[in-house]
């Protein structure tokens, strides 16, 4: 590890640079496991987006996740499990390295990436809450949980529910967090409101099957083909341009978008596998807007995310892992001192101008102790 070349950030905080992608990086992926194996309540990764774009989105260049062999035979206060919580992280049929995805999942002293596709090394599936996926494994003692915001937040123990169901009292656990549209209800990577990130999330638990193949267009743009099953959302994604996918989130988009594919195929909800109607999707959007009133706070974050802090800060690691520079206003809103938060930056000579100008500037903003920060 070495530091980030500024050392104005570095006399007032704890920045470290860390090579997680550059061949041979065992031994960067063993100190860095080592690293959060020994914290202790909140601590920020944030990983290189640049590295992950270049390499069109794969998981064997996304956010490096450590992987632990179970500890079979080990007493169980010596053990640790590997949590991951992203809204981002995809389970195709094959979870590969090659596959579309956010979690490079990293054998923590080999280096080698860790095949966490259905069958492959111990991996189940399992369903949570509403919307939420699973994967976990008998062979690993790693939990990757596509999160989904809609969950976190109508349940306040949404995240400490699954930690629960999933380790051992005594266990030490290692918790790494997405934050846009895991533990915070918008988007600052996309500037989508609060309506919009609702409205984007349900789109990508519902699922359109085509009765046969049919070109689809979206107002002005090119059609796109449309032969297999889908989400909307990647629907969307497909049949617009950046522009025209941040614009599209109005509830009369998506209802004139429904109203246009309920007469091509089949419109289900994906994980509940129930056909979705007008109505029911009228009622769940009113009613995770009323839960956004309620259990969402003025900076966006739900109050699940609280509770889970809560139950984690004594003994076990909380690491927020994000390509974007929006983990100040957690820390901010959870810790009163933003200076005893450690920050880990993945291959930061690496990352673009514009995410290195953005992440020096954060740390420029004052105060950084606050009394408003709720632990």
């Amino acid at each position: 590890m070495a530091d980030v070349g500024h050392a104005d950030i570095e006399k007032a905080f704890r920045v470290l640079n860390i090579d997680l992608h550059t061949p041979p990086s065992s031994d960067s992926i063993l100190r860095y496991f080592e690293v959060c194996k020994a914290l202790r309540h909140l601590h920020v990764t944030t990983s290189c987006f640049t590295i992950w774009k270049e390499h069109k989105n794969t998981n064997g260049y996304a956010k490096v996740i450590p992987a632990l062999p179970r500890q079979h035979g080990v007493p169980v206060e010596e053990r640790i499990k590997v949590f991951f919580f992203d809204d981002n992280i995809e389970f195709p049929k094959e979870c590969g390295a090659g596959a579309p995805g956010i979690c490079n999942l990293r054998h923590y002293s080999t280096g080698e990436f860790v095949d966490f596709s259905i069958g492959a090394n111990g991996f189940k599936r399992e369903y949570e809450a509403t919307h939420t996926v699973c994967h976990y494994s008998e062979d690993y003692a790693n939990i990757l949980v596509k999160a989904n915001i809609l969950d976190a937040m109508s349940d306040g123990e949404y995240f400490t529910k699954m930690i629960r169901k999933h380790s051992e009292p005594g266990e030490k656990l290692i918790v790494y967090m997405d934050v846009n549209s895991t533990i915070i209800c918008h988007d600052t990577m996309t500037g989508k409101d609060v309506s919009a990130v609702v409205l984007s999330t349900m789109f990508e638990v519902i699922e359109l099957t085509p009765r046969e193949a049919f070109d689809f267009t979206w107002e002005s743009f090119p059609p796109v083909r449309l032969e297999k099953s889908t989400s909307l959302k990647q629907l969307v994604k497909k049949a617009t341009d950046r522009d025209g996918y941040n614009a599209f989130w109005t509830e009369a988009n998506c209802r004139i978008l429904l109203e246009m594919l309920w007469c091509r195929g089949e419109v289900r909800w994906a994980v509940q596998d129930c056909e979705l109607t007008l109505d029911n999707f009228n009622d769940a959007y009113q009613e995770y807007l009323v839960a956004c009133g309620k259990d969402v706070d003025r900076d966006g974050i739900v109050s699940s995310w609280y509770t889970v802090f809560d139950y984690l800060k004594d003994r076990h690691a909380t690491v927020l892992n994000s390509f974007g520079v929006d983990c100040r206003k957690v820390i901010l809103a959870t810790v009163p001192n933003e200076r005893e938060v450690q920050h880990i930056v993945v291959n930061y000579e690496q990352w673009d101008a514009r995410d290195m100008k953005k992440f020096e500037s954060q740390f420029a903003e004052e105060p950084s102790v606050l009394p408003n920060g709720k632990h």
